[in-house]
Parts: structure tokens; C-alpha cells; sequence
């Protein structure tokens, strides 16, 4: 992987056990605390500042994927906390330290996730670091899970990315749908942006609206054989009518 990989104990000289981390940042902990109690110390910590900009890569459907980067420099710019919530993408989805977040943060299990910090977070949040650290598991069985976690859902997006990719493109070309959006498509109004922002492939969900419709569908592909997710989306397509 280019992202987290084995933890390592005191990286750059930091307390604690730390993830280290390939794309920009300096740190990544391992914490023992919920991610909803993560995001709420960083929203109290950047509110008694300058406040915070909480960036996400893809909006909902449909879907929309946003220029993370251009955000984060504005975010910036005006003096902002950038923090981004990368559970559904990975650091190898969406390597949102490396496109200018101060912060990242994912999910790995109930009480367990595991946050990046950019070189530079200790000049606007100067605490942030103790705290992680202070927060940061040892215990070497959770360590080993959130190592073989992090490879496990890089493995899932690039393989999902890849089955996605092949339905868009079969629903592209499908005659009951009218309109398209997955950021794969180098027709889609956001690939771009989504060149630039996501890697190792763009995501597992396809949205598609039919013909007549003005409701949006969502389709979110697997890892598992595409031709065979593309057959189960068909068999639903062939029951509904024009």
C-alpha cells in the first residue's frame, strides 16, 4: 500500500503508536475512541479558532465528485480547519492530507479509527497531536486489525471501482436509462475533477435515472465479478417498464 502500513511506535519523533503514512502526512494514530468523539474534539478544537471546513470527495446522488483540493487551498486561505471524514474512501481512495486537509479521519470498528495529520496541523491546532497521542492504542491485536483492515478496504475499492466502471459503462449504453453520472466516465461532467482527487479507481456507486423518470437510482458495485453484477442490475432493468 501507499497509505497506512504497519505501525510503527514514535514516528518523527512523536509520542505514541503511530501509523505511518505515505500520502503527505506526518502522522496517523490508531485511537481507542469513537470517530463521532474524533470529529467532535477537532469541531470544538477549530471552532475556538477560526472554525472548520469539513470537506467530503463525492456528494450524493446524484453523484458529484468535488474538487477537494481547490476546496482545502480556499478553506485555507481563509484561515479554516480542513478536515475530511474518509471512511467510505480510504487514504487510498481519497488522500486528503496530500490535496491540503489539516485532517483525516477513518473508521475502522466500533471505538477504533485511525487519524492522519498534515506536516503543518501543529501551527493551527497546536494540541491535536498530545491529544492523538494520548489516545493512541499500544494494544498490538487492534494494531494488527486496523493494518490488515486498511489493506483489506484499499483491496475492496480498487476491485469495486473496477466493477463499477463496467456498469457505468453498460448503463451508458442502456436504452430505459436517460441520464448517467459516474466520475469514471471521461463524459462525465465531474472526471476531471475526480482524475485529480480519487486514485486507484473511482468509487463503487453508479447513479442512473430512466427514461421518464426524474428520481435517481443508485447502484453500488462490489468487488466481486463485474459481468455477473452487470447480469443481476439487467434482470431488474427487464421488469420495469418504459
Amino acid at each position: 500500500m501507499t497509505g497506512f502500513v504497519q505501525a510503527v511506535p514514535g514516528v518523527d519523533h512523536a509520542p505514541g503508536t503511530a501509523f505511518a503514512h505515505g500520502q503527505g502526512a506526518r502522522l496517523g494514530w490508531l485511537v481507542a475512541i469513537p470517530r463521532a468523539e474524533v470529529l467532535s474534539y477537532l469541531r470544538n478544537q477549530a471552532d475556538a479558532r477560526s472554525g472548520i471546513v469539513e470537506i467530503s470527495p463525492l456528494t450524493p446522488a446524484p453523484i458529484v465528485c468535488n474538487d477537494v483540493k481547490a476546496q482545502a487551498a480556499e478553506a485555507r486561505g481563509k484561515g479554516k480547519i480542513v478536515i475530511a471524514d474518509v471512511t467510505a474512501y480510504g487514504p487510498e481512495g481519497c488522500p486528503a492530507i496530500r490535496l491540503g486537509a489539516h485532517v483525516s479521519v477513518m473508521d475502522i470498528a466500533e471505538d477504533l479509527c485511525v487519524v492522519a495529520v498534515s506536516k503543518d496541523v501543529s501551527r493551527v491546532l497546536s494540541d491535536v497531536n498530545a491529544w492523538f497521542a494520548e489516545h493512541a492504542t499500544t494494544d498490538e491485536v487492534l494494531l494488527s486489525c486496523a493494518a490488515e483492515a486498511l489493506n483489506r478496504e484499499a483491496t475492496s475499492w480498487h476491485l469495486s471501482s473496477d466493477a463499477a466502471q463496467v456498469v457505468a459503462s453498460y448503463l451508458r449504453c442502456h436504452p430505459k436509462v436517460e441520464e448517467l453520472r459516474y466520475p469514471g466516465l471521461r463524459r462525465d461532467p465531474s472526471f476531471a475533477v475526480a482524475a485529480r482527487t480519487l486514485q486507484q479507481g473511482f468509487g463503487p456507486r453508479v447513479d442512473y435515472r430512466l427514461v421518464g423518470s426524474g428520481e435517481w437510482r443508485s447502484v453500488i458495485c462490489g468487488p466481486s465479478n463485474p459481468h455477473d453484477q452487470v447480469l443481476a442490475l439487467e434482470s431488474g432493468l427487464l421488469s420495469l417498464a418504459f
